[in-house]
């Protein structure tokens, strides 16, 4: 499915923008872009930034006569447990906590030092100290604070860094031109005060790639995504939830329909989303081929499916994202797909944690809007105030 001709310029993305850096910023060597950068991120659950950063250094030795040094490092990699995780043989780390491989112990010492020394966190965490992510965040902060980075970029942080110059742009894969995931988040970028100079607001920036990547994606259907699967992922699938429902594996290729696997909930459900589709399209389900439902819902009290602009139901831990044309439920690999992931980034994927990762393309997007909006100042130099700093910066669709 990921040998598709029409998914070269999906899974190509960073190709497809850098290849017009240099006459969209003629100066760009002089940003970030241009030097030897190290991308710090605070994601609890990891992947996202190191396969996009991966991505931006493979593209730009394409496009560029050297590579740009590119290095994307962790909140907490410098600890042995964290670095131990990193080098499993396996890539469950990309889609699991990376504090899920902490002993106890450390977990508790690591939260409550860096508590004491960071004290603000972003209001969409839990204030409790047990909550893993808090304490990822914690760590992370006070290591921006303690080493002067130069800059960094994370998902919704407060203004608790009075050192930093602050931006905050709100994006989503819709902002590119993939309709086909509703995945709107909030970042902020954080530039050194006293180390670098704001060259342009990121956000502005941010809308000249996604404008770039527009053009070269075209029109992307979700169904792309699932129409080249094949059959070996499916029937792995099927015998997954057979083997929860007590059935004997199939030997053959996977079933034309899997309604006979659904809960009587689901049943309901999926009845409920059919008959609103009905009234609402003028025809059945399994007649658009973009058409998802989310059975973990129940559509009397909340409809999740495609919206009428093409874009599915948001992924998250307990979805259940039935596809009626094919009459089976999306995989998780396929979601991972719609999210930009490929290749050997897809092997531990499951539905537990497939809801919690990010637009792989949005997040790259950011990471070059971060990279070529700054640059390094001579020492001791202090840089301008460039407007639109703590603000959200409206993002163009």
């Amino acid at each position: 499915m990921e040998d598709a001709p029409a998914m070269k310029p999906f899974l190509g993305w960073a190709e497809v923008v850098l290849s017009s850096v240099s006459k969209d910023f003629p100066d760009w060597q002089r940003s970030f872009l241009g030097h030897r950068s190290t991308y710090f991120t605070c994601c609890s659950g990891l992947g996202t930034a190191e396969i996009a950063c991966k991505q931006i250094r493979e593209a730009s030795a394409k496009v560029f006569p050297k590579p740009v040094r590119l290095i994307c490092r962790y909140a907490m990699d410098p600890d042995p447990d964290c670095q131990r995780a990193l080098l499993l043989q396996d890539t469950g780390h990309l889609w699991s906590s990376i504090y899920d491989f902490f002993p106890e112990s450390k977990k508790q010492k690591t939260g409550g030092n860096a508590e004491s020394k960071v004290r603000h966190f972003c209001d969409s965490f839990d204030a409790r100290i047990d909550d893993p992510r808090t304490n990822v965040l914690f760590g992370w902060l006070a290591m921006v604070k303690q080493h002067r980075l130069f800059w960094a970029l994370m998902e919704m942080l407060d203004a608790a860094l009075p050192e930093f110059q602050v931006f905050h742009l709100k994006g989503s894969p819709a902002d590119w031109g993939h309709i086909g995931m509703a995945r709107p988040r909030v970042w902020s970028i954080v530039y050194h005060r006293e180390k670098v100079e704001v060259l342009f607001n990121p956000g502005e920036v941010y809308q000249i790639l996604c404008c770039t990547l527009r053009k070269g994606l075209g029109s992307l259907p979700a169904s792309i995504f699932w129409q080249h699967t094949p059959p070996a992922d499916v029937v792995a699938m099927e015998n997954s939830i057979r083997e929860q429902r007590q059935l004997a594996a199939l030997s053959s290729g996977p079933s034309d329909d899997w309604s006979y696997l659904l809960t009587e909930s689901q049943q309901r459900h999926l009845s409920g989303y059919e008959a609103k589709w009905r009234q609402l399209h003028g025809g059945p389900s399994d007649l658009d081929d973009g058409c998802v439902f989310d059975l973990s819902q129940n559509p009397e009290h909340c409809c999740l499916w495609t919206s009428r602009h093409g874009s599915l139901p948001t992924f998250r831990r307990n979805s259940k994202l039935w596809v009626p044309c094919l009459k089976r439920f999306l995989l998780p690999r396929e979601a991972a797909l719609l999210m930009g992931f490929s290749g050997p980034s897809l092997q531990h994927v499951h539905q537990n944690n497939v809801g919690n990762a990010m637009s792989l393309q949005t997040v790259g997007l950011m990471i070059l809007a971060a990279l070529l909006s700054a640059a390094p100042l001579p020492r001791a130099a202090p840089g301008p105030e460039v407007p639109g700093a703590a603000h959200v910066t409206a993002v163009k669709n």
